[in-house]
């Protein structure tokens, strides 16, 4: 009796350890990264250089101590964030490179399009920075004021810059979408806070409406939205009038948030990354998409949790 009474334990056992194994892990709270080693990298030319663990900060002018370990800081937190999550998204260059320009003119001729403050250069495994863009006075009027880094937007790009490799095949409004969700989940100092999203999407969705549009924000339909390639994504933005471009990425970061609360939903998103980053033909790729619930059914759920948490949605009827 007491031997099969041993069985029967193991066997539970057995299951149990089973089950937590196909259980997905859970989606942390908070994330804190403490503030990383910053070495300066002398050479022969005007350029100031970096080394920030993994990756490299360059920039054509002297960027003050503190706002130089902020901004190592920030660029830092992301990658270590990415590592720490359950999902497969850290797959960043082999040497990750900021550079920092001084202005409009520097920034375009590197690459950048025409009044972008930040851009992820793919192609040259990159990211360019308007220094007099991101690092902006406290009061917005005297250089002589303590400088503030525009975290929203260090973030969303390092998002590019650190998924790099991950980013081949992976559909518009998901890239964007996780671009997005990180930039509103920092809190500065290191520190993500998915606690606090339910709070913070609508402040950060809400800064880019006018006031004059609110309180139903305009987005667009999910299926048109979802079926995007990244032509059909820049070609949509380039439709819209200045002060409506930000609605498509309140649309994608208001899904990507809806896909990482729900476990099996981030359990197929995983999958979905790990068939992307798969040895693959280009057709491959460029056909698979995360599969999701129908876009009405998507659509109804986003205005139903949104309506009593400072959003009211509507979503434009689709286009197929």
């Amino acid at each position: 009796m007491l031997k099969w009474a041993r069985l029967l334990l193991l066997v539970i056992l057995a299951n149990r350890a089973t089950a937590q194994e196909e259980m997905p892990a859970a989606w942390p709270r908070q994330f804190h990264s403490p503030a990383p080693a910053v070495k300066a990298i002398p050479g022969n030319d005007a350029l100031w250089r970096w080394q920030v663990e993994s990756l490299r900060i360059h920039s054509t002018q002297s960027i003050p101590p503190r706002e130089l370990q902020d901004l190592a800081r920030t660029c830092h937190s992301l990658m270590a964030l990415l590592k720490h999550l359950p999902l497969s998204l850290y797959h960043p260059p082999v040497e990750p490179l900021i550079i920092i320009t001084p202005n409009q003119e520097a920034h375009v001729r590197l690459g950048a399009p025409e009044l972008s403050a930040g851009y992820y250069d793919g192609r040259n495994s990159r990211l360019l920075i308007r220094g007099d863009q991101l690092l902006t006075p406290a009061n917005g009027t005297s250089r002589l004021s303590p400088l503030v880094l525009d975290n929203p937007l260090l973030i969303h790009e390092m998002t590019h810059l650190a998924m790099h490799r991950s980013l081949r095949g992976l559909e518009p409004w998901l890239s964007e979408g996780l671009a997005e969700y990180f930039a509103t989940s920092y809190a500065g100092e290191g520190r993500f806070r998915f606690d606090q999203l339910t709070h913070r999407i609508p402040q950060r969705i809400l800064r880019f409406y006018p006031q004059e549009t609110r309180p139903t924000l305009r987005l667009p339909s999910l299926a048109t939205f979802i079926a995007f390639d990244s032509k059909g994504w820049t070609a949509h933005l380039k439709s819209l009038q200045p002060e409506e471009r930000y609605q498509p990425y309140a649309a994608a970061l208001l899904l990507t948030h809806y896909v990482l609360e729900g476990a099996e939903r981030r359990t197929a998103l995983d999958s979905h990354l790990r068939q992307l980053q798969a040895p693959s033909s280009r057709r491959q790729r460029r056909t698979a998409r995360l599969s999701l619930e129908p876009s009405e059914v998507i659509e109804r759920k986003l205005i139903n949790y949104w309506q009593s948490r400072g959003l009211t949605l509507h979503f434009d009827e689709s286009k197929d």
